[in-house]
């Protein structure tokens, strides 16, 4: 069956459900590891069933039973909205499709996930088979990955939560005549950027500002003031990091420590 085939099928499902009694067909359904998931990291989903077939994977915190519309031939899956159909592709000759899904790296420790598979074949007309139910359980988070800050020296005031009216200043000391950007984000991690081998010690997403050239003293400082009718959003942590770039014969590349505001 051509995968463009399964696009109106995915379409569909955004149509308003209709409930029925939940179906649990011949398909095999395993989803690991059974132990607590660190939010972010991936799992293991391994669909049984009839080499050829077409494989999605429906995934959702809640429970249930929904009536699925159109091609899905009025299959009722054990969930209730909202859920999330995931294509996986065809099981193999082997009879076992398994993948690696990722997991939301912001899911709060305790909530779960409910996965079921539902297989389409053709032979004579559309079969339609469903799989039982697994489920993960979300631990809390991890540590973050090893990061190694670099020579650049990054200091952020004010050391407060930050107020209306108050002004953010930003020092980076480091070469003269080197480029300086400033890398924020919420999320503390490890991400290399591609084709110049800068590890920062921020996790995605993350934003990238220009900061400017460092001057000959060796420390370049800027500042803005926040403007006294601002709101700000409260008990927000933004870290921030610098990193350079300068030319000698060749690029090279820095990072400071990192520091944080809090709005």
């Amino acid at each position: 069956m051509r995968i463009a085939m399964f696009f109106p099928m995915v379409a569909a499902l955004l149509v308003a459900p209709a409930r029925g009694q939940c179906t649990v067909g011949t398909a095999g359904l395993t989803v690991t590891p059974d132990t607590p998931v660190v939010p972010g990291s991936q799992i293991t989903v391994s669909v049984t069933g009839n080499p050829g077939a077409y494989v999605l994977v429906f995934r959702g915190p809640n429970p249930g039973a929904t009536t699925l519309p159109g091609f899905f031939g009025g299959a009722t899956i054990c969930l209730d909205s909202p859920f999330l159909p995931i294509p996986i592709g065809s099981i193999p000759s082997s009879g076992t499709k398994t993948v690696q899904l990722p997991t939301n790296p912001n899911a709060a420790a305790g909530t779960s996930y409910t996965y079921q598979a539902v297989t389409l074949s053709y032979s004579g007309g559309l079969n339609v088979d469903t799989s039982g139910t697994d489920s993960i359980t979300f631990s809390s988070p991890g540590p973050p990955p090893p990061c190694n800050p670099g020579a650049l020296g990054l200091t952020v005031t004010p050391d407060v939560p930050v107020q209306p009216g108050d002004t953010i200043v930003r020092t980076v000391t480091g070469p003269p005549d080197t480029y300086v950007f400033l890398a924020f984000g919420q999320n503390l991690g490890s991400t290399t950027i591609p084709y110049i081998n800068l590890n920062l010690c921020l996790g995605f997403p993350f934003g990238v500002s220009f900061m400017g050239e460092i001057p000959a003293s060796g420390t370049l400082t800027k500042q803005n003031t926040i403007p006294p009718s601002a709101t700000l959003p409260g008990n927000v942590t933004v870290s921030i990091q610098a990193f350079s770039v300068s030319y000698s014969g060749g690029f090279s590349f820095d990072t400071s420590n990192l520091d944080s505001l809090v709005f």
